[in-house]
């Protein structure tokens, strides 16, 4: 009750942004291990894409470990919300046919990534996920 009336009151994206600002130990933890996981697959001057980065909690853990980030969001206020969360850190492409395609197609890059990730890790590690 007293969260939806803070929703209300400030707005979901500020109350994201806040969120994304104060971070909890469990959050905290779940940002290494994934920060551990990537580190695994990425490199130094790597690109990554994150279609449908949605507010960037995958982007988080991996943001300066020297990989050129793009970020593609479709929806207008997380777009925003990228936007001023990790400024010239990562490029979100604000072309509107870019996030409409995004918008079609998000969920076929990240199904097929999350079963070729399910096929390879352990079941201990999918958890990350």
């Amino acid at each position: 009750m007293i969260r939806k009336l803070i929703r209300k009151i400030l707005g979901y994206n500020t109350v994201m942004y806040i969120r994304s600002i104060v971070v909890t130990g469990q959050e905290r933890a779940l940002m290494k291990k994934r920060r551990s996981f990537y580190s695994k697959l990425l490199d130094k001057g790597d690109l990554y894409i994150d279609v449908g980065a949605n507010y960037g909690n995958r982007i988080l853990p991996i943001i300066g470990m020297g990989i050129k980030i793009i970020a593609v969001e479709p929806q207008r206020e997380c777009y925003t919300f990228l936007k001023s969360r990790f400024g010239k850190k990562i490029t979100v492409p604000a072309d509107l046919l870019i996030m409409r395609l995004s918008e079609v197609f998000q969920s076929i890059p990240k199904l097929i990534f999350i079963f070729v990730v399910a096929a390879l890790l352990p079941p201990e590690r999918q958890s990350l996920w």
